[in-house]
């Protein structure tokens, strides 16, 4: 069947049409959502933000327990993160990424605290398969059997500028993988080292990687362990 002209053409003037409009709505503004003038509590900006979005949080204390939930936002401080603290209450985890975030997905400015998993992994921050951008943080006062500030269990985070105040007891962990290895025992010589790295570090978990690697090196070495045994990151 022919078309004629007039149906031909209002046929492609509703193509072009169309082709305006998801043009119009793929070029939506990014969004600024404030908390707490638009939004009470973060999770609640989290949960109303839409990728590219920015959370940006004012000075105080958000006693809560946040989520990303996969999105690709900039969740960050207007004031930095010694007036703007996100408390976990000794309720679990503070922050959690678990679902395959992206660099996108934006962890800036907050000192994360009072996190707590008695018992298990990541009081303060995990991240479990799932890559964002951890950066210029403080994560203090957390309480977990290992892995205390940052817990990462696959995955990779870009984790940057974070100053990690972990309150030492027994051992410093990190998981890569589900691969749960001893990192540091933390007495005599070895104890003195890390409390030198903690104090004197731009970067503590570049830190205490290079030291790791070092470790790692040494033990492949002197035949003590296989390479597949202690994994490279």
């Amino acid at each position: 069947m022919q078309l004629s002209t007039p149906v031909l053409f209002r046929i492609v003037r509703f193509i072009a049409m169309a082709a305006v409009v998801l043009s119009v709505d793929s070029a939506k503004p990014q969004s600024v959502i404030q908390v707490p003038t638009n939004f009470p509590t973060i999770q609640s900006a989290i949960n109303a933000a839409s990728n590219g979005d920015t959370v940006l949080v004012a000075p105080g204390t958000y006693v809560e327990n946040i989520n990303f939930s996969g999105k690709a936002i900039t969740l960050t401080s207007s004031s930095g993160p010694a007036v703007t603290i996100i408390d976990g209450n000794h309720n679990g985890t503070v922050v959690t990424f678990n679902h395959s975030e992206t660099a996108s997905s934006v962890l800036s400015g907050f000192t994360i605290q009072n996190g707590l998993q008695d018992g298990g992994f990541g009081a303060g921050i995990t991240v479990s398969s799932a890559s964002p951008t951890i950066t210029s943080n403080v994560i203090a006062r957390n309480h977990a059997a290992a892995a205390i500030g940052i817990y990462v269990n696959g995955g990779s985070p870009l984790i940057t500028n974070n100053t990690n105040q972990i309150h030492f007891k027994q051992h410093i962990w990190w998981s890569v993988g589900r691969e749960y290895f001893t990192l540091l025992d933390l007495r005599a010589q070895t104890y003195q080292t890390i409390r030198g790295i903690q104090r004197s570090s731009v970067d503590y978990y570049s830190s205490l990687r290079s030291l790791y690697r070092q470790l790692r090196a040494d033990q492949i070495a002197n035949g003590r362990k296989q390479n597949q045994d202690l994994p490279d990151f």
